[in-house]
């Protein structure tokens, strides 16, 4: 395992912190209190140009200095990640725009839309269902391009809507990332690796402001959110571009390692189903599905009274046993494999209606 990648993306994650909090209090640049909000006081909101530069960074330091295998292979796969570093680079402006200054809402889907045509239109898209190559690469390919990229800008704006308390979208795209960044590294491709376990750093040198302890510091903003969604959303495509693939599945020597549709709801169930469950409440009511509220889950348990560390422990667990469900299941013939992983995905709806069957408490 590349654990000095994510100790050194995180260091430089980390570094960048400072300078971007002197940048912001210098220029007032303030997240907006009140409301939803939980926080008082000026709290900058831009941490995520922090995280977007240790990333770059690191993908160009290993690409251009470094002179090992990682880097030799993320050289060779150059004309095949540039999709991924278009659609990071444009989730990542997008967001840095509406933090610096609130941009239309069509404008912001409309961008985001684009750069999950072009990762999809390129060819990273979903393949199967499961572990393996089906019906999505044949006569159905069409609705993998769709599905791929309603998934692309559904999993980046539901990280951007479970960024609600201090430390907790950071936490769970760690936490997601580093899965993708193990799958891989077992899989034996190091370069797809290398990506999964850099922005997994940067979510960690973001939370040493981030963390609620005692407060956080700053914040990611739609800059950090969009960015870190889009990556994660991307990350079970990223063995498409190894050279000479030819299939979906973990450990098969040459072939191509990725996750299906299936898989991949279910590593990252917390923030999707989140976000959907809101969406469905909000249209129901008659609302804009894209109305802040205080119905996401940890709103539903912070309101009640749970103190922040420990909705953020809760959420984390829930967020690693969907993960170990999904690496169970890759070692398990198929039928198992699925059963495991709707079990995993029944135990989170049961801790969604645990959050919802809770008290608002008045003195909160």
């Amino acid at each position: 395992m590349q654990y000095s990648v994510v100790i050194t993306s995180a260091m430089l994650s980390a570094l960048t912190m400072p300078f971007i909090l002197n940048f912001a209090h210098s220029r007032k640049l303030y997240d907006i209190a009140g409301g939803r909000k939980n926080h008082n006081g000026n709290i900058p909101r831009l941490g995520g140009m922090g995280m977007f530069l240790a990333f770059a960074a690191m993908v160009a330091a290993f690409s251009i200095v470094q002179t090992g295998p990682v880097s030799r292979e993320l050289g060779s796969r150059g004309d095949k990640l540039w999709p991924f570093a278009v659609g990071a680079v444009l989730m990542h402006t997008i967001g840095l725009m509406d933090d610096l200054k609130a941009q239309p809402a069509p404008l912001k889907l409309g961008v985001q839309v684009f750069a999950a045509l072009v990762v999809a239109l390129a060819g990273y898209r979903f393949r199967g269902f499961g572990f393996r190559a089906d019906v999505l690469t044949e006569s159905w390919s069409w609705l993998s391009i769709v599905l791929s990229v309603g998934w692309i800008v559904g999993v980046a704006n539901a990280i951007n809507f479970i960024d609600g308390l201090d430390g907790l979208a950071g936490s769970i795209s760690f936490i997601a990332a580093m899965a993708f960044g193990i799958f891989y590294y077992q899989s034996g491709d190091a370069s797809s690796s290398f990506l999964c376990l850099s922005v997994a750093g940067a979510a960690v040198g973001f939370l040493f402001f981030n963390f609620p302890a005692p407060r956080a510091k700053i914040f990611m903003g739609d800059s950090g959110s969009l960015f870190l969604g889009f990556c994660l959303a991307v990350m079970p495509f990223l063995g498409q571009a190894q050279a000479g693939a030819v299939g979906i599945g973990a450990g098969t020597q040459g072939a191509q390692a990725g996750l299906g549709l299936i898989p991949s709801i279910t590593l990252l169930g917390l923030p999707v189903f989140d976000a959907l469950r809101v969406i469905a409440l909000r249209v129901r009511e008659g609302v804009s599905p894209m109305k802040a509220d205080r119905q996401h889950i940890h709103y539903l348990f912070a309101d009640s009274g749970y103190r922040p560390l420990a909705v953020i422990g809760v959420l984390d667990v829930a967020a690693i046993m969907l993960v170990a469900a999904v690496f169970l299941a890759a070692s398990m013939p198929q039928s198992l494999g699925y059963m495991l992983m709707l079990i995993s995905i029944g135990i989170l709806f049961i801790l969604f209606r645990y959050a919802m069957s809770l008290k608002p408490d008045k003195a909160c």
